[in-house]
């Protein structure tokens, strides 16, 4: 298994500790709650910033996806959310920055979406 591999399995893995349903692509059908783990857009791979040998850094996203309601709950439903996600961070895992919520379209329905940009170091492996 190759080290950027094990290393998204250690963020998922630790994400699954927060008791939501977490996938690794987007089904058909979204039925939030939901986390979505997928390679941040820009750049998945870098150099760490120490620059050695045989060590990356992985930037990935976390979309956290709650129900769309018509009071104040579903505001406080994604800051739960956020919280989760964000204290469940292990194995060197840390986060960078969080986006304010957002409406977004998912299955022809209004979800209210918000997104954990989140990396890690980890060794290349042949």
């Amino acid at each position: 298994m190759s080290g950027a591999t094990e290393a998204k399995q250690d963020l998922l893995d630790n994400l699954s500790g927060t008791g939501y349903k977490v996938l690794t692509y987007v089904p058909e059908n979204v039925n939030p709650p939901v986390l979505l783990v997928a390679p941040e857009d820009g750049t998945y791979l870098e150099p760490d910033t120490t620059f050695k040998q045989g060590v990356a850094k992985i930037n990935l996203i976390v979309i956290c996806v709650v129900p769309t309601k018509v009071n104040q709950q579903m505001s406080l439903d994604m800051d739960t959310m956020i919280e989760k996600v964000l204290l469940s961070l292990g194995n060197g895992w840390y986060w960078n920055r969080v986006e304010g919520p957002y409406f977004q379209r998912v299955n022809d329905r209004y979800r209210l979406s918000s997104i954990i940009s989140v990396s890690n170091i980890f060794e290349l492996e042949d």
